[in-house]
Parts: C-alpha cells; structure tokens; sequence
C-alpha cells in the first residue's frame, strides 16, 4: 500500500513539472525572443498529455491542476523582464522584502483571470 502512494505522489509530481516545463518554453515564443515555432511543439505536447489523462480521469479537478501548472510557468516567463524592471525598482528604494508578494501575485492573479474565461465564457 505505502509503494503505491508513493508511485502516485511521483507520478504527480514529475506530470507537474513536465506541463510548468511545457509553460516555460511556450512563453519563449513572445518578445524578446519570437521562436514561433515552439507554440507548434509545446501545445501540441499539451493537448497529447490532456487527451492521455482524459482517457483515465474524468474528473475536472485534476484538469484545472493541469492548467493550473501549464499556465503558471507560461505567466512566470512571461513576465520576466517586466519582474527585472520591477526588481531594479524596488532595488533602488531599498524594498526587496515585497517584491516576492508581488511576483507571486501578479502571476496568481493573471492565472485566475484566464481560467474564469476559459472556464465560464
């Protein structure tokens, strides 16, 4: 009993970081970096890993974890440069000890914004 509760935590952890890994290369294809071509191969894996897991889950709690992991990593990467300028902001105010608040927040906020519309539009 205790090997499989140990497979499923693995199994869910390495699917977390495998579709935040997926996020984080579909955000290169925006400015400053345009590889357009990586939308192609990172959505395409996506959608793959979706259609697998909807064959064993019907469940859409696990599908908004999904989501949530995917679009976390994309927002993360996004926002990286706007994250620099924010940083040499604070920096030169001496606020460092917010500017871990905000990072989170503005990345937590823009996930739940885009899973509202998506969800309920």
């Amino acid at each position: 009993m205790n090997l499989l509760v140990q497979n499923f935590f693995k199994k869910k952890f390495s699917s977390s970081i495998y579709l935040f890994f997926l996020g984080t290369i579909s955000a290169f294809s925006l400015p400053p970096y345009n590889y357009f071509i990586i939308n192609f191969i990172t959505f395409t894996l996506f959608f793959i890993f979706l259609f697998n897991k909807k064959k064993k889950i019907n469940k859409n709690k696990f599908f908004f974890n999904y989501f949530f992991f995917f679009f976390f990593g994309y927002f993360f990467f996004i926002f990286f440069f706007l994250f620099l300028l924010i940083f040499f902001f604070f920096l030169k105010r001496k606020i460092k000890n917010k500017l871990n608040f905000l990072i989170l927040f503005i990345n937590l906020f823009l996930f739940f914004i885009f899973i509202f519309f998506i969800f309920f539009f």
